[in-house]
């Protein structure tokens, strides 16, 4: 673990900010401001460490990134909020809460139960469908799974996901997805997944232009109820088809709100 540090370091719980790309520079930036000691984990090519708002940066890489990031916390300031900013590390946060609350430190709030379901494609997909939100056509292929026939129903293109996007990550960063043309493209993926032992889901891919994808975003206090709507409409993305926006806006997108909201709910 390679490790660079500033000389200031504001008084109080300092902030611990875990994994993340360009919203961990966010996040950095506004606690930075706010006066707070901030101390980000993360891979060394993550834009954060190059961030002024940073009193350290602890530069960890694959694998066992997670093991490496609670060594680090056992040994660390024992102390502050810990921010996760991506996948990897909100797994952390979920399932060793306990641990991290012995340590001292104060972990962000949220059901692990729910965000670990957000975490696995497979059980997202189950329960959207109990709320009665539409999902594309899918088959969950874990890694011991043999493909002996394209399952009915299927056409191509269609894509191949890790149902947990951050196992795949370990070994091709930055890969969302494996777009599938025809038959020997979609036994290829599939046998690189089973490789690296990573179950995948095999979905469809629904149809539409670039500027077609649209996220919600919501709080929902204690009765279930939203405390803002928040939409992001991307325009532009890098990689296509399935990559991270490089140019989005935040507009009133009243039918992603009502589907969101219901899926929340």
């Amino acid at each position: 673990m390679e490790k660079t540090r500033s000389a200031d370091a504001a008084a109080g719980p300092p902030a611990i900010i875990l994994g993340g790309s360009s919203n961990a520079v966010s996040v950095a930036r506004s606690l930075g401001r706010a006066g707070v000691a901030v101390h980000a984990l993360g891979d060394p090519k993550n834009q954060v460490r190059w961030s002024r708002h940073l009193g350290e940066f602890v530069a960890i890489k694959s694998p066992d990134v997670q093991s490496k990031m609670l060594k680090w916390l056992g040994a660390g300031p024992r102390e502050g909020v810990i921010f996760p900013c991506d996948d990897e590390s909100l797994e952390l946060v979920a399932r060793h809460r306990a641990e991290l609350t012995r340590l001292g430190y104060i972990a962000s709030e949220h059901d692990d139960e729910v965000l670990l379901g957000m975490l696995d494609k497979e059980r997202t997909y189950e329960l959207a469908r109990a709320a009665g939100v539409a999902t594309p056509f899918s088959m969950t292929l874990r890694a011991d799974t043999e493909l002996d026939a394209i399952p009915p129903g299927f056409s191509f293109p269609c894509a191949v996901k890790p149902l947990q996007s951050h196992l795949f990550a370990r070994h091709l960063p930055g890969v969302k997805a494996l777009i599938a043309n025809n038959e020997p493209e979609l036994r290829e993926h599939v046998q690189l997944a089973a490789s690296l032992n990573v179950d995948v889901m095999l979905t469809e891919i629904i149809p539409g232009p670039e500027g077609a994808f649209c996220s919600y975003c919501s709080y929902l206090d204690e009765a279930g109820e939203p405390l803002f709507h928040y939409t992001r409409h991307k325009l532009r993305q890098h990689p296509l088809p399935f990559g991270v926006a490089s140019y989005a806006t935040n507009d009133q997108q009243p039918e992603a709100q009502q589907i969101g909201l219901r899926f929340f709910q």
